[in-house]
Order: structure tokens, then sequence, then C-alpha cells
């Protein structure tokens, strides 16, 4: 649908029909996947358990962290290679989202606000009980 609207060179309404159709898949789609693996009966990873329990803390951080790793590297990162550009602006946001999620899940407030269960702190006897 995109290559007919650019080849033919539709300026009408017609040419949001792709974004639109485009748009109602990724609904559909995003459903499918959220309640197919909703019905899946699998055995809880710890990988899967940190990924779920740092979801919230990188989406929310990543977004101002991209746009600030961006305009402060504009002037360095080459013009030339935008997939380097992206690369990099990107890694370094989910990396940094990373870290920021570790440091709010041991501020006990901050933990609270996003609704996380702050670290667990090992309680050790000083001494062992005798039996």
């Amino acid at each position: 649908m995109f290559y007919a609207i650019f080849h033919y060179n539709i300026t009408s309404s017609l040419k949001y029909l792709p974004v639109l159709c485009s748009s109602v898949f990724s609904v559909i789609f995003s459903y499918w996947v959220v309640f197919t693996f909703e019905k899946l009966r699998m055995k809880e990873s710890r990988l899967v358990k940190g990924v779920v329990d740092s979801a919230l803390v990188i989406y929310i951080m990543h977004y101002p962290l991209v746009i600030t790793f961006a305009w402060l590297l504009d002037g360095y990162l080459p013009d030339a290679l935008p997939i380097t550009y992206v690369a990099v602006v990107t890694t370094l946001g989910l990396i940094c989202s990373a870290a920021l999620y570790l440091l709010i899940k041991q501020l006990p407030l901050m933990s609270l606000l996003f609704g996380l269960k702050p670290a667990r702190v090992q309680n050790v006897p000083a001494t062992h009980p005798r039996s």
C-alpha cells in the first residue's frame, strides 16, 4: 500500500490508508501476543522476572535519556553514519535506564513510587542456634 501511494503520487485522503491499516494491525497483533503468552503456563525464570520488574522504570526513563544523549552527542557522532548514531544513543539510553532501575530499586521511597519490591536484605543471625 505504501508503494502504491508513492508510485501513483496519491495526494487525497487515501494517502493515510496505509498508516491507518498498519495501526489497526499493530493493535490486533499486540493483543494477540499478550493473550497468547498469558495462556502459556511457563516457569518463571530469573531473567524473565528481572525484565518484567524493570520494564516500567526503563520505559519511563529511556525516552528522556535518549533525547539527552542525542542532543549531547550530536556534535561528536558523524552525520554520515545514521545507523551508528542510533545504535550508540539507544545503547547508552538503555544502559543508563537499567542502571537507574537498579538505583531506584535500592531506594525505599522511589521503589514504592514505582511499585517495586525493595531489594531483600539478608538477615544473618549473630550466632547460630544450637540444636
